[in-house]
């Protein structure tokens, strides 16, 4: 299920507009479940560090649960 503030990002992005606020997308990260417990969203698990715009760049830092993290390519694809 895509969220509404998930399209804003998207919206933003393909448009080249000014960037959408970091708590949009905060929220659209909270709609982004967690490939082996999709009860729970990656915000909610706390693996979701910081967002900001950097240069006109969004900066999402992620710290997987573990190193070796067999999830971790599949967590960045959904961001």
């Amino acid at each position: 299920m895509v969220t509404p503030e998930q399209r804003a990002v998207e919206a933003a992005a393909v448009a080249g507009t000014a960037p959408v606020p970091v708590a949009v997308v905060w929220d659209a990260l909270a709609g982004v479940p967690d490939p082996e417990i999709p009860a729970i969203s990656i915000v909610e698990l706390g693996i979701v560090r910081t967002v900001a715009w950097s240069a006109g760049r969004l900066r999402i830092e992620v710290t997987p649960t573990y190193s070796g993290c067999p999830a971790t390519e599949l967590i960045a694809t959904l961001i």
